[in-house]
């Protein structure tokens, strides 16, 4: 662009010397147009220098992604058993809660010396004997029964005529208490002088059954008695 403003104005002053017309317009064309053309070379200087100062600009750099360690999922085994180490722990203390759990096996010697101690304190506890006969006819063979203290023979025939549901009949309470029928048996049905008598130990007590007290090892025997017991042995 230079080089053509260059030959135009230098066209323009040869024409302008050869013709000498228009000097004063021609002058003052040149003057304008050599100033709009430095105007223009210096602005594009500028534009230049500019473009070589202005720093570069600086690509933002990418954040990096945090590092991640990763966790090691694998097991590790024991050397020897080639188990996880804690099933291997697992295993060696094992025996210990086999041996707390596991019953212990006793032989049949002490089984039977253990029976005979704990049997011991039964049979030598204290009891009583009861028997029931209707003359030839046995109601209830002898039984034994715990003794209890201040039991009397009443009581005592009241709780086994209920615990072996046989029926028995009584009037009164207490020491007046009497013995009326014991299996559907009344006093008076073999004559007057019939009825229920009791025994202790072979010997009728003289006393009623409600008023008597049974001691440790008491036999007790009700017999029916068609008179007044001296048919009885």
């Amino acid at each position: 662009m230079r080089k053509q403003y260059r030959g135009i104005l230098l066209a323009l002053l040869f024409i302008t010397i050869l013709t000498g017309c228009f000097k004063d317009k021609t002058v003052d064309f040149i003057r304008t147009e050599t100033s709009v053309i430095s105007n223009e070379s210096n602005h594009s200087t500028l534009e230049t220098e500019g473009k070589e100062q202005e720093p570069k600009q600086q690509e933002p750099k990418q954040l990096e992604e945090p590092k991640v360690q990763k966790q090691d999922d694998t097991i590790k085994y024991d050397d020897q058993t080639e188990l996880p180490k804690i099933v291997a722990n697992s295993l060696k203390e094992t025996p210990k809660k086999v041996q707390e759990v596991l019953p212990v096996t006793v032989s049949e010697e002490v089984e039977k010396e253990v029976e005979k101690q704990v049997a011991v304190p039964i049979q030598n506890a204290p009891t009583v004997k009861i028997s029931i006969h209707d003359q030839n006819k046995e109601i209830l063979g002898e039984v034994e029964i715990p003794w209890q203290q201040d039991l009397t023979a009443f009581e005592l025939l009241k709780k086994i005529t209920q615990s072996q549901n046989i029926q028995m009949d009584f009037r009164g309470e207490g020491e007046n208490a009497y013995i009326s029928g014991i299996d559907n048996k009344y006093e008076f049905d073999k004559g007057p002088e019939s009825g229920w008598m009791y025994k202790v130990n072979g010997i009728f007590p003289n006393v009623s059954c409600g008023a008597y007290k049974l001691k440790i090892g008491d036999v007790i025997t009700w017999e029916y008695t068609s008179h007044l017991g001296n048919d009885l042995k």
